[in-house]
């Protein structure tokens, strides 16, 4: 998805696990490659088995493609980071990626970017 300001950036997802996620940790990085920044974000319950998460991004550069990776924390420890997405800030266009990201630990997080 592509942002509607030069440098700032909203990202959701949310996440179904029969186990209560504790924690979700967010990283992003320049695409297609660069150094990971991690974000330690709080899940909030949206019904049964499903766990929402939220993270304004701000600093980015202008006119730029990032990708993003979202993992998991439950009774069961971390899962693994699901596939990677990608999104821009205004002025850029993003590399073609899936909406749909998994998580171990039967968890799996689907990507709403606004």
């Amino acid at each position: 998805a592509s942002g509607h300001s030069e440098n700032t950036f909203l990202l959701e997802w949310t996440s179904k696990s029969f186990t209560k996620i504790e924690e979700f940790l967010l990283e992003t990085s320049l695409s297609p490659s660069g150094s990971w920044s991690s974000y330690r974000v709080v899940p909030t319950p949206e019904g049964a088995y499903h766990f929402a998460g939220k993270q304004f991004l701000t600093d980015l550069q202008p006119a730029t493609p990032y990708r993003a990776r979202v993992s998991a924390k439950n009774g069961e420890g971390w899962g693994k980071p699901g596939p990677e997405w990608n999104f821009a800030t205004k002025g850029a266009v993003p590399s073609p990626a899936s909406v749909t990201a998994s998580a171990t630990s039967s968890s799996s997080s689907t990507v709403f970017m606004l």
